[in-house]
């Protein structure tokens, strides 16, 4: 745009000199004209390919914990009926932000204003019963943009809803469930749900004697109050709403309660609230309410992130019960250097407005119970509940989050990039280039190749640096009549010769995808044994101790591990609660890869079981495994009724002491072929384990009461064991020749129902499980 901007002005300087002046305001008009084309229109932006990438993730995470919850998703137009979006009673104040379309053959339309009106239509007009939705899409509003605060006339909502009949806030209390996983995910900072309720805010104003026919007006204020000062919307209240001055300092009274008080508690802001009423029903409903929320909120461990704030009002008419808000209350990266689009804003005060707006977007997810809205559209009625992220304004927190934590994001996912490189007079290969990607993409690697006939290669370089592809396979004709390749790694910049037709096994083997899909029975085993060691035999030393690294190190991303609580077992994330009495915080997190410490690694632990080791000498011994159960390999599995003890036997020449924690494996990896004898692999173990290590001769599967308990608790189909118990059989006859015990512990095995990742984990246990015993 500058260069065109450039050349007509350029342009009507000569012509002026040249002495033409009517020239010179037509080159002066084409000037204008292209400077209004190449602009977005206001309230609006572009995102370019890593800030578009961004936004898709907070998306995918928002999607998948609705998915989570049980909820559906359809579509609906982007525009309406006006009829539908202008009803009274429906957007109140905020009706006047809608967009309406020009009439095109006697209908009348307006752009979507929000996805909940379109809900409750399309619910009226089918007459749907119950079910969960969600839904993410953009909407327009004619609102005075504010980009720096995530405020824009053309952004995406994604929203969640439950559509029928529930208990008591049971709908409710989820929704916000909902929220809170969602944000700690996304890890953004502190933050905090608001909450109030519609009736409760209706009977403080009628205990400040507020007319009813005034109520949806001076809640449309109230809620002004996240951008207004007290003083302006006082003056709103009191000189163009007429609402009598004694009434509006009555009512100022309850909307600073939790101002005024920030370390009251939830109960004492509703017991402060109750006593000011005078016994109002209203307040009494809300109250109650409010409280049963409370209670729901604490059995799902969200409730130190609820606040009751008296002074949330939400401007929609809409609402008629609960209603939150959820804002950032203290971000970790207040400090971070601002982004690439505010280093376009000049310098100074703007730049230091910029970064105060920055940190203060506002509400980054809200909603509430609107029962009455399905109904007042259509003769078909049905209550409702849901919310709606802001995701534009999540967005810029995470690119905040990313920037100062030195995140950079990239622009594509191509794992793979075909090169091609020779002599000034090479062919260009394209037929070659193409049957390896045809070969790469068949096997669902992400590649793709330049398009030019001859690409420099160091331009072809600079292109995968510069978009993070870290293999490189480099083709040449002296290659191609040799039948080879050369595979090279980005960032060392080391290459190997591999055989054209081994191109996908060795591009695998680098990103070790060498396992199946869950649930997936490959027609042949493909792990690789030297992508193992450092994850499995970490994990299992780890598990048998009595822990699970759930979380990798912050640095390498390797498992991560912790000495001082080497014999209690571990406690992963979603783990049944009833089995877990106490959870502290592991203080020395080790890295499996690098042994040195993982801030980010937080190890919790249960009560240890009960283990009798070999004996100090090292002869020989028994271990028990409590709850313990012997299962037919082939047979389907039945959840066991009664719980057994099974000894198996132990043989090793090194002492095994109860209290030593696990030896990191060391960095370099034996090449052993996947085919190989398991004699191959035991001195590597041997100095993991510091056991003389030997395989047994006769096949057991041990599968102990809690781990079906687990698999049953997160309905966990009798499929996914007759596949495991299958993967294991023939992983361990094809790899090892031979027949091995298998014992797996409750802990890692919840750690797998619970994640869904049950086939993988358990097809690698085996590789290592079978030294070990």
């Amino acid at each position: 745009m500058m260069t065109l901007c450039t050349t007509a002005k350029c342009l009507a300087f000569y012509i002026m000199e040249s002495g033409s002046e009517e020239d010179a305001t037509c080159a002066v008009a084409q000037e204008d004209i292209v400077s209004a084309m190449l602009k977005v229109p206001k309230g609006t932006r572009d995102y370019a390919p890593a800030e578009t990438r961004i936004r898709q993730e907070v998306i995918d995470i928002a999607v998948q914990h609705y998915k989570r919850h049980g909820a559906v998703t359809f579509d609906t137009p982007v525009f309406e009926m006006r009829s539908l979006l202008q009803k009274e009673d429906q957007y109140g104040e905020e009706t006047k932000l809608i967009y309406n379309l020009e009439d095109q053959g006697g209908e009348e339309y307006s752009l979507r204003y929000d996805l909940t009106v379109p809900l409750a239509r399309y619910v009226g007009m089918n007459k749907l019963g119950e079910f969960k939705r969600y839904h993410v899409a953009k909407v327009y509003r004619r609102d005075q943009p504010a980009m720096a605060r995530g405020r824009y006339r053309e952004f995406y909502q994604c929203d969640y809803d439950y559509v029928g009949q529930s208990g008591l806030m049971i709908a409710d209390s989820e929704c916000m469930k909902i929220i809170d996983d969602i944000f700690l995910e996304l890890d953004l900072g502190e933050f905090v749900n608001k909450v109030n309720h519609k009736v409760l805010l209706n009977g403080m104003l009628e205990v400040c004697q507020i007319p009813s026919d005034k109520f949806k007006t001076v809640c449309s204020s109230i809620d002004k109050l996240d951008k207004q000062p007290w003083v302006e919307v006082r003056d709103e209240l009191v000189n163009v709403k007429n609402i009598h001055e004694n009434a509006v300092d009555a009512l100022h009274g309850f909307l600073t309660l939790r101002a005024e008080n920030p370390k009251m508690s939830n109960d004492q802001v509703l017991d402060t609230i109750f006593a000011r009423s005078a016994g109002n029903a209203n307040v009494e409903k809300g109250i109650s309410e409010l409280r049963t929320l409370l209670e729901y909120c604490t059995a799902y461990g969200i409730s130190e992130r609820i606040c009751i704030e008296p002074s949330l009002a939400r401007g929609l008419d809409y609402y008629t019960g609960v209603i939150f808000e959820m804002v950032i209350t203290k971000s970790s990266f207040e400090n971070a250097a601002p982004n690439a689009e505010e280093s376009q804003v000049k310098k100074g005060k703007a730049d230091k407005k910029a970064a105060k707006e920055d940190s203060n977007v506002g509400s980054v997810a809200a909603g509430g119970r609107y029962d009455g809205l399905v109904k007042s559209i259509s003769k078909f009625d049905a209550p409702c509940v849901g919310f709606s992220l802001g995701i534009e304004r999540i967005y810029r927190l995470v690119q905040r989050r990313n920037e100062a934590r030195g995140l950079k994001v990239r622009d594509t996912d191509t794992d793979v990039y075909v090169a091609v490189s020779g002599r000034k007079e090479f062919k260009d290969l394209f037929l070659q280039r193409m049957t390896i990607c045809t070969q790469l993409w068949k096997a669902d690697i992400k590649t793709e190749y330049a398009y030019k006939a001859k690409p420099k290669l160091l331009n072809q370089l600079q292109y995968c640096e510069q978009n993070g592809i870290a293999t490189m396979i480099i083709i040449g004709e002296d290659e191609v009549a040799r039948g080879v390749v050369k595979l090279r790694d980005v960032a060392s910049r080391a290459e190997e010769e591999i055989p054209i037709s081994d191109v996908v096994v060795k591009v695998l083997e680098r990103s070790k995808q060498v396992l199946a899909p869950p649930g997936k029975v490959p027609t042949e085993a493909t792990v690789d044994m030297r992508s193992l060691p450092w994850l499995v035999a970490s994990t299992i030393v780890a598990s048998s101790l009595g822990y699970y690294p759930f979380r990798g190190c912050a640095d390498c991303g390797r498992p991560s591990f912790c000495p001082p609580c080497p014999t209690a077992p571990a406690y992963s994330p979603g783990q049944n609660p009833q089995i877990v009495s106490e959870v502290v915080d592991c203080p020395e997190p080790v890295c499996a890869e690098t042994s040195e410490g993982s801030p980010n690694r937080n190890a919790a632990r249960v009560p240890q079981r009960t283990v009798r080791l070999p004996e100090a000498s090292g002869g020989g011994g028994h271990r028990k495994y409590p709850q313990a159960r012997v299962l037919e390999v082939d047979s389907t599995p039945t959840r066991p009724s009664e719980s057994t003890e099974i000894e198996e036997e132990v043989t090793s020449e090194a002492p095994f002491h109860e209290h030593s924690p696990p030896t990191p494996p060391p960095v370099s990896r034996p090449e052993v072929e996947s085919s190989g004898e398991a004699s191959s692999f035991a001195p590597y173990l041997q100095r993991i384990f510091g056991v003389r290590s030997r395989v047994p001769r006769k096949v057991n599967f041990k599968c102990n009461d809690e781990r079906l308990r687990m698999i049953m608790h997160q309905s966990m189909d009798s499929t996914d064991l007759t596949v495991s118990k299958r993967l294991i059989s023939n992983e361990a006859e094809r790899v090892f020749h031979g027949k091995f015990d298998v014992v797996c512990s409750p802990t890692r095995l919840s750690y797998i129902a619970n994640t869904r990742r049950y086939c993988e984990v358990t097809q690698q246990d085996v590789v290592c499980l079978a030294f070990m015993h």
